[in-house]
């Protein structure tokens, strides 16, 4: 994957002054925090890329027998107290 261009670069840079409120000055300061997101983006997808890919069959969780665990009882709710009846 090749590395950004000066198109991309400008644009996260304007995206970056934009959350910063717009700010005078800082151009410089944007461009290279954009061009560093950039990089370190295209290190990931490299990385994601150059990853082994694993047969989810031949993994050590799904060699392991599953075993489902016993479902807990809600704890009884404890009754109010029967009111007697008032002798008529």
């Amino acid at each position: 994957m090749p590395q950004p261009d000066d198109s991309q670069i400008a644009e996260t840079a304007y995206l970056i002054w934009l959350d910063e409120g717009q700010p005078d000055g800082h151009d410089e300061d944007h461009w290279q925090r954009a061009r560093l997101a950039l990089s370190a983006e295209t290190v990931k997808q490299r990385a994601k890329k150059a990853a082994p890919k694993t047969d989810a069959s031949k993994t050590k969780a799904a060699a392991a027998p599953k075993v489902a665990a016993p479902k807990a009882k809600a704890p009884a709710k404890p009754r109010a107290p029967r009111k007697a009846k008032a002798p008529e």
